[in-house]
């Protein structure tokens, strides 16, 4: 990380390590601006759905947003704010 010279290049280092050292299927790194997550990188595997601007107010991504903490969630089909769940996630972080 120290030799990346850009924001950019320390997204896509994220994004690797996610999928090659803590081996996530798929991951996102979003910013907010102007009121919406944008997405910055992305893993390989993501599903084009999900690699999409949001509302900041939308889904689990918006309410980690609100809170200002992390939620784990077991089972994405039980949880009311990921809903409409894509069948491809089973958990999140």
């Amino acid at each position: 990380m120290v030799g990346t010279q850009s924001e950019e290049g320390v997204f896509h280092l994220a994004i690797d390590a996610a999928e090659n050292i803590l081996e996530f299927d798929s991951c996102s790194i979003d910013v907010v601006e102007d009121g919406y997550f944008r997405p910055v990188a992305t893993s390989s595997r993501i599903p084009e759905a999900v690699s999409r601007e949001l509302p900041v107010e939308e889904g689990i991504a918006g309410e980690t947003y609100r809170k200002n903490r992390s939620i784990v969630v077991d089972d994405v089909a039980n949880y009311e704010s990921a809903r409409p769940v894509d069948t491809s996630f089973q958990s999140i972080l």
